[in-house]
């Protein structure tokens, strides 16, 4: 994070982690069909409650690897995209813990995170079909990167803690109690109520964003 971002967004969540219960409150009495979006950074979905440590115009402050501010069984669809990353392993799992919680029986949940896999062939083939279009977007953001500068990017910039494989991560969301756990690409939901959702596809492009990350769907069994 930059410094000059760093100098507005701070003083702006302290100010939003005061009126978050509020801001909350409001939502939940003016929705029939609660839909949360865990670390939406600057993805704010209308008609959901978007929710970042960091909040940008339009979310609403929530620490995610704290207990989460909202009821058991609260929300219909809930959606982690480009977040689980961030925080360290331990506080994946409690995430994905509370994220069965405060989910209705019957919820779907997505979780969007890079793919270990994807930068892994990458490492071992520099030229593999699938890495170029990514390869591409990332060399114009970053002049003079090379693919394993990109590969290293993955896992130790951006403010990374953790890379997953699908398999790793799909254990941890049947730990939390989720069921009917089916993985597919970035961007690519199966469940049509997420479509459109994800804010990285916007910022990559569909291809790129699709190998750079996979994407769990689950359900609170009912």
């Amino acid at each position: 994070m930059s410094l000059r971002k760093s100098l507005v967004l701070y003083p702006f969540a302290a100010m939003k982690r005061l009126v978050a219960r509020r801001e909350i409150n409001a939502y939940l009495k003016n929705t029939s069909s609660p839909k949360l979006n865990i670390g939406a950074q600057t993805n704010i979905i209308p008609g959901w409650l978007n929710v970042d440590l960091f909040p940008f115009p339009g979310a609403t402050y929530a620490d995610a690897t704290r207990p989460w501010p909202f009821p058991d069984n609260t929300f219909d669809l809930l959606l982690c995209e480009h977040m689980i990353e961030h925080v360290s392993k331990a506080d994946g799992q409690f995430l994905l813990n509370e994220a069965h919680r405060v989910a209705k029986p019957g919820a779907r949940v997505r979780v969007v995170t890079p793919d270990m896999l994807s930068f892994a062939r990458m490492a071992i083939d520099q030229k593999t079909p699938e890495a170029a279009p990514y390869i591409d977007v990332i060399q114009k953001r970053h002049p003079g990167v090379t693919p394993h500068d990109i590969v290293n990017m993955i896992y130790y910039g951006y403010g990374h803690r953790y890379i997953y494989s699908a398999s790793e991560l799909a254990g941890m969301v049947r730990e939390a109690g989720f069921v009917d756990i089916k993985e597919t690409r970035a961007g690519f939901p199966i469940d049509s109520a997420f479509k459109g959702a994800e804010g990285h596809p916007k910022l990559l492009g569909l291809e790129a964003n699709a190998f750079e990350a996979f994407g769990l769907e689950a359900t609170k069994a009912v």
